[in-house]
């Protein structure tokens, strides 16, 4: 006869081999919408829409002022109006070289990309620089900006971030709105220097007062961010909110993709959840190329809903434009439905692994687990267990609930890293803490073993109560073992 422990250790290892089987869990998309994207109070997809959001804020700006600013240059030649333009050193006898080509129904994508200087008729690209660079150190704020946005293209030079932080402060200081919203960009997110939370609040705040659209939206979605991270994400925001809402209708993507995957699609910052109106800030901010506007506007033509009629074909398109664009999550989402060959994209696993792994070399924690179990599973690519490990522990060190589960199982059979029962305990409790049932499970079933944690009946029966309780079955068969029932019984 099997003793309890001999049972135990039998199950977790088909546990172990099962989720390696389905590469984690299958992405599914429910319909109608509300199944899976009705989730207002869903704190857990709250949090990674911040960080999504947060992350592609950095990304866009770089990514679109390098298009916008290369595409003005093509520009340039054919230019010959004579013209002071806003964001010029201004000069009578000159023309304006366009740094960007947006469309006005999209409006703006950043201060460097959008704006325009002045380069004169006579003067060759280093006189410009030159020229620039002289009324900058003689205190020009506009030329303090222009040599700041010169710096930050590389237009005419290397490119320097630290050189453009320092012109744009520079002109910030003296009430440049466009370059104060630029500094506050690049302090926020440690460009060209470390972060200085403090210098971009006050920053984005001189922008945003002077009416520049460009720092209306970051001190927005600072805001926003702030009060997430004091807990209170629900706090109406009424000022934040009337920022973003300028920002977004004079075409900020930034605003757009946060009023739009954020505020109005879960309704936080005391805004009513509006779906429709969601929708459309997320259709603007697509349009513009958003990496997590893409994401979400293809989940929801992949749910289909009241809003949106089932699309899976377009839904599959936006998903995987934005994971081309860069965005981890999406690349995560689109290399398991390759894998899977389901949601009607086509069986191609080789293609999604690519995919997959381009998610977990950016750390996306998900696409880590996932890659972890194909690297266990062995099918897709030879066997690997050291790299199932590695990219496990990384994700559950993240803070990766479904990666610590799979740590702890690792760790208790000694897989590709040594055998350990204590390691596998607190793994186990870190994943248990955060209210993951089959983390819950686990731990209590180390106390009712005594494996990596002393033996302690009551806490066994504790945690596979809470287990049980969410519907995991192995907790409720545990507390049927005799030995266990009995202290529960007690309880």
């Amino acid at each position: 006869m099997m003793s309890n422990q001999n049972r135990s250790k039998a199950r977790l290892r088909r546990f172990l081999l099962s989720a390696a089987a389905v590469v984690s869990a299958a992405v599914s998309f429910a319909a109608p919408a509300s199944a899976q994207w009705n989730a207002a109070n869903d704190e857990a997809n709250r949090q990674r829409m911040m960080s999504s959001m947060r992350e592609s804020a950095a990304a866009n700006d770089r990514r679109n002022a390098d298009a916008q600013f290369q595409a003005g240059l093509r520009n340039q030649g054919s230019s010959s109006s004579a013209s002071t333009s806003r964001g010029t050193s201004g000069s009578t006898s000159a023309y304006s070289a366009p740094v960007a080509s947006q469309p006005v129904d999209t409006g703006p994508q950043s201060v460097v990309g959008t704006r325009t200087f002045t380069v004169l008729v006579r003067e060759t690209m280093p006189q410009t620089i030159a020229r620039v660079t002289r009324e900058a150190q003689a205190g020009d704020a506009q030329s303090q900006y222009n040599l700041g946005r010169l710096n930050y293209a590389g237009y005419g030079m290397p490119r320097d971030d630290a050189a453009a932080r320092k012109w744009f402060a520079a002109a910030a200081a003296q009430g440049h709105a466009p370059a104060a919203a630029q500094f506050g960009y690049l302090a926020m997110y440690g460009r060209g220097g470390p972060t200085d939370t403090k210098a971009a609040r006050a920053a984005l705040r001189t922008a945003a007062d002077g009416g520049d659209s460009y720092g209306q939206a970051l001190y927005g979605l600072m805001q926003i961010t702030e009060a997430n991270q004091a807990g209170s994400i629900d706090a109406p925001l009424p000022g934040a909110i009337a920022m973003l809402v300028r920002a977004a209708d004079s075409g900020e993507v930034v605003a757009q993709s946060t009023l739009g995957t954020l505020v109005y699609f879960y309704g936080t910052n005391g805004e009513a959840k509006d779906v429709a109106k969601a929708i459309r800030y997320i259709r603007l901010a697509a349009a513009q190329n958003d990496p997590v506007a893409l994401q979400v506007l293809g989940e929801q033509y992949m749910a289909g809903g009241s809003v949106i009629q089932r699309d899976t074909a377009q839904g599959l398109k936006l998903i995987r434009q934005s994971a081309d664009l860069g965005h981890a999550p999406a690349m995560r989402m689109i290399g398991i439905l390759m894998i899977q060959g389901s949601n009607g994209a086509p069986k191609d696993p080789a293609g999604g692994l690519k995919y997959t792994r381009s998610a977990a070399q950016q750390r996306n924690p998900q696409a880590m687990l996932d890659y972890a179990l194909v690297l266990y599973e062995g099918a897709i690519v030879p066997k690997d267990l050291a790299g199932a490990a590695a990219y496990a522990r990384q994700a559950a060190d993240a803070g990766y609930a479904d990666a610590q589960v799979m740590m702890s199982r690792l760790a208790y059979f000694g897989e590709g890293l040594p055998k350990d029962y204590a390691v596998a305990a607190r793994y186990a409790r870190l994943a248990a803490d955060q209210g993951n049932s089959d983390g819950q499970e686990l731990i209590g079933e180390f106390y009712s073993l005594g494996h990596g944690v002393q033996k302690d009946l009551r806490e066994a029966v504790r945690w596979l109560r809470l287990s049980a309780a969410q519907g995991n079955q192995e907790a409720v068969g545990v507390l049927k073992q005799p030995e266990v029932a009995a202290v529960a019984r007690g309880m």
